[in-house]
């Protein structure tokens, strides 16, 4: 576990579990204090997310949907970007959040994840999920480390009551590290139908697999942007098979709100999805 330097009113920590967790959650991270920013806004990277709120209710926005945070929510994977709006820089910023590797979210909800694409709900509906009983666990410590520890310990009790399938982890690694095929030659490649492959996709990843390929697209790019600011948008739509540099520059405004050189004005996010504004 170690401390992020966010600004010198808000604490914020970052675990990365081990073990069999590792397999499926890529972070813990907790926060608290005092905010210097108004907006968390949430890039798509293929994950899931879950969060725990102990501090005054916050403001989530999909689109044109609003959900207001009060314990605990989850959200599944995103097309385009979601903002978490705080009314006042003076409010205490007191969160536990998981982070969720692309496709392993599934275990901890148990049901299917596309019933969940670009949508952020109320964890304690979840009929199958304990998370208001998790939250008042989590609420009983104060210090930021302790409840981390708490939340991956109880975590890995709900991996040994659930399962899920490795089959949709290889589609997905196929998809991450093969993004110069189409999608029709990365289905080819698996060795199962198009409708087999696409029905576990949106079952376990809650996306298909031309979705969840653009994502990855996306976040490489934005990881081209971030690390070389001299390459033109041309080189990087061609590198990353985009059809054309009008065409990376719309699916990049549409991913995160903002044109490719928005984008490379912009400080790095924290970790890695979340942009401070």
């Amino acid at each position: 576990m170690f401390k992020i330097s966010v600004h010198a009113e808000l604490d914020f920590y970052v675990h990365q579990p081990s073990g069999y967790l590792s397999n499926f959650v890529k972070m813990i991270w907790g926060s608290k204090g005092i905010p210097n920013f108004l907006e968390e806004r949430v890039i798509p990277d293929g994950a899931s997310l879950l969060l725990f709120n102990f501090g005054k209710p916050v403001k989530s926005f999909k689109n044109q949907a609003e959900l207001t945070i009060k314990k605990c929510v989850f959200g599944g994977v995103l097309t385009g970007f979601s903002s978490m709006v705080y009314s006042s820089q003076e409010a205490v910023h007191e969160q536990i959040g998981v982070i969720f590797l692309p496709g392993r979210a599934y275990p901890f909800v148990n049901d299917s994840m596309d019933e969940f694409k670009d949508l952020v709900v109320d964890a304690t509906l979840l009929t199958k999920s304990n998370y208001e009983q998790i939250h008042e666990h989590l609420g009983e410590l104060t210090a930021i480390p302790e409840r981390i520890i708490l939340l991956e310990s109880l975590l890995c009790g709900m991996l040994q009551k659930n399962d899920t399938s490795p089959l949709c982890w290889d589609f997905i690694e196929l998809i991450k590290n093969r993004m110069n095929l189409n999608t029709e030659r990365i289905i080819q490649k698996t060795g199962y139908s198009h409708q087999y492959v696409n029905k576990i996709m949106r079952h376990q990843v809650g996306i298909n697999v031309k979705g969840l390929q653009s994502i990855f697209r996306g976040t490489s790019a934005l990881q081209l942007l971030k690390k070389n600011n001299e390459e033109s948008f041309a080189s990087i739509a061609h590198c990353l098979n985009y059809y054309d540099q009008a065409h990376f520059i719309h699916s990049m405004k549409k991913m995160t709100g903002f044109t490719p050189k928005e984008l490379q004005l912009l400080q790095q996010p924290t970790t890695s999805r979340i942009f401070y504004l």
